[in-house]
């Protein structure tokens, strides 16, 4: 018994470490279940349903994978895209939200006992799935299932790389907004206004005038980006050719924004609307609306359609960031509050500028303007931001 001491002490450890092993290897060979969940961070319907997935996680343990994509993440299109193609889903698009397991698509989330279960059977349907028969002699082996691909990394200038995945739509939101804000024409026009309302000698009048001048800039301006992101939407819908349109409207403006920064460091801040006839037309309407401040209504209506004129006469002009903005939002397929909550955040920065000079003159009684370099240099930053852009959705086409 004595002899056989040394020989059980180095077997049954070996016998134990095996059967370790072997139930190791036995769970990893489990087959695994996989959910590919896009959601949106401001739709209920879609936080319920991660707290449903919450649930699957914890009862499937190692066994499920769930792979979140927030469509509020620049490049989760793309993979939604691929996606579509390989389910073939072409209604997911627009809708949050949208899961995608085993062979099966699931769009919107009612409740655990309604899709939720639907959702469980098809992960139990991945986890005990049917012996897969032998192929015949000469037969081709089937073609791997089709891996979505992570969001590509740019290269932007004097930036470094940057993974676009890492910025929200909020943010891009007030980025661009704020660039899109220091707008020569836009500003001479309220510097026009405000020159013309601090003549009547009262604060109250200045807050009134500029503030109606500032508002009309905003509805007519935002209206103008929604009907852009409409287009782009059924554009999307129809013709699917969305990355390119804003590939090419990246560059196209980058290359625009870049002229405009070099003709500004020559010849100064100067807005190209000013000299066209029916631009002067309304201008010189507007003063003399301005000689008359008892009529008050002839005074409104002047105001409003100065506004209104400069931002549509102007808009070609700067239409690659707002209009780039639009097509973004059409292609992370924001819609309804959603996309109203967006465009919003992006008007109020594109007014920031606007309204920290109204503030000041309405404050101080006279109009403070920032430097023109300031103007110049984020003409420059707009430029490198459009190419950066242009580049990254180009590239995801090939």
């Amino acid at each position: 018994m004595h002899k056989l001491r040394p020989l059980l002490a180095f077997v049954l450890p070996a016998f134990l470490l095996g059967g370790f092993l072997n139930l190791d290897l036995a769970q990893a060979a489990e087959p695994q279940a996989t959910i590919n969940f896009f959601y949106s961070d401001t739709c209920p319907h879609c936080y319920r349903e991660s707290l449903f997935l919450d649930g699957l996680e914890k009862s499937y343990g190692d066994q499920l994978k769930v792979n979140r994509y927030s469509i509020n993440k620049i490049g989760t299109t793309s993979i939604l895209k691929n996606l579509a193609e390989e389910y073939g889903a072409t209604d997911v698009f627009g809708r949050v939200p949208v899961t995608f397991v085993g062979d099966e698509y699931y769009t919107g989330f009612d409740s655990a006992e309604g899709i939720g279960r639907k959702i469980e059977q098809a992960v139990l349907a991945q986890l005990q799935p049917e012996p897969i028969p032998e192929p015949e002699p000469g037969s081709e082996p089937e073609p791997e299932p089709i891996v979505p691909e992570e969001p590509g990394i740019i290269q932007v200038p004097f930036l470094g790389t940057v993974n676009p995945s890492d910025y929200s739509l909020p943010a891009l939101a007030i980025f661009l907004g704020a660039l899109d804000g220091v707008n020569v024409c836009s500003l001479g026009a309220l510097v026009l206004v405000l020159g013309l309302t601090l003549e009547l000698k009262s604060r109250k009048r200045i807050l009134f005038y500029g503030g109606l001048f500032l508002l009309t800039t905003v509805i007519v301006y935002g209206v103008l980006i929604n009907l852009w992101h409409q287009l782009f939407v059924v554009l999307q819908h129809y013709l699917g050719i969305l990355g390119l349109m804003i590939g090419v409207l990246g560059i196209v403006g980058g290359v625009f924004f870049f002229r405009e920064f070099l003709r500004m460091r020559k010849v100064g801040l100067v807005c190209k609307a000013t000299g066209a006839s029916f631009v002067d037309r309304v201008m010189k309407m507007t003063e003399t609306a301005f000689s008359k401040p008892d009529r008050i209504l002839y005074l409104i209506l002047a105001i409003v359609l100065f506004a209104a004129v400069v931002v549509v006469v102007e808009f070609p002009c700067s239409a690659a960031v707002p209009v780039a903005f639009a097509g973004i939002m059409a292609d992370a397929g924001v819609s309804g509050m959603e996309q109203f909550l967006l465009l919003s955040l992006y008007l109020i920065f594109y007014l920031l500028d606007e309204l920290l000079i109204f503030g000041v003159a309405a404050w101080r009684m006279k109009v403070v303007l920032t430097s023109p370099s300031f103007t110049i240099w984020a003409t420059f930053i707009e430029s490198v931001f459009l190419f950066a852009m242009g580049f990254y959705y180009l590239s995801g086409l090939i």
